[in-house]
């Protein structure tokens, strides 16, 4: 879906399998879009989006908004938001916040933004700050998507008890189920490098392999301050 043109249907949530953190089983939408923005225009990208968050983090319904910056590709960002509601999302839709960021990129836009809407599978209600942000897309085969939930809950529940993981969530788009958007939070770079060495992590991408659809698309970031 695209920014600022998202039709979406009425939507039915069920509960999911909680972890070792609380999981997200409410009628919150989880928002992730991505924008890229010219690479000389990197720093009027940042203001803009400065500026869209802490007006989004004042309208009604919004539970949070994060912004990060791509850190080996700077001109590019994704911003991660939580709403109490559909009706709350819809209204934002429509809003002065979304209008004016949307004019400011207009003249700076290196690609089409990329949004993607989706409903809480494992979430963490706590929000974490660290030095690495990682944010990952994984695209399955629809016949393989329950394989993946059942893989994605037993691998969560073990990163999340890794050295230096503050947060480790898992959302599932509304519209395409068989997609999900990974997103963790790492106190340092070198508790990330341990966790990608551990034993639980290489059986989850062995695991996961025959069941992608597309590569494993992980990005690394840091907070946009």
């Amino acid at each position: 879906m695209k920014l600022f043109h998202v039709a979406m249907a009425a939507l039915a949530f069920a509960g999911v399998a909680s972890s070792a953190r609380v999981a997200d089983a409410d009628e919150s939408l989880h928002i992730a879009t991505y924008i890229d923005v010219m690479p000389d225009a990197r720093a009027a990208g940042a203001k803009a989006i400065r500026l869209y968050r802490a007006a989004a983090a004042s309208e009604r319904g919004n539970r949070a908004a994060i912004a990060l910056q791509e850190t080996s590709r700077p001109g590019r960002f994704v911003i991660l938001e939580t709403w109490d509601s559909k009706s709350d999302f819809d209204a934002h839709l429509s809003g002065a916040a979304l209008q004016r960021l949307h004019d400011a990129l207009a003249p700076i836009r290196h690609s089409p933004d990329d949004q993607r809407v989706h409903r809480g599978f494992l979430v963490s209600p706590e929000p974490a700050k660290g030095q690495l942000y990682v944010v990952t897309h994984v695209d399955v085969v629809p016949p393989r998507q329950s394989d993946t939930e059942a893989a994605l809950r037993t691998f969560v529940e073990q990163a999340r008890r890794d050295p230096g993981n503050l947060r480790y969530d898992v959302l599932q788009q509304t519209a395409r189920p068989n997609h999900f958007t990974v997103y963790a939070v790492w106190r340092s770079k070198a508790d990330f490098a341990k966790h990608e060495r551990s034993a639980h992590r290489l059986h989850f991408r062995e695991t996961m392999a025959p069941y992608l659809g597309a590569l494993y698309d992980e990005r690394f970031f840091t907070a946009l301050n």
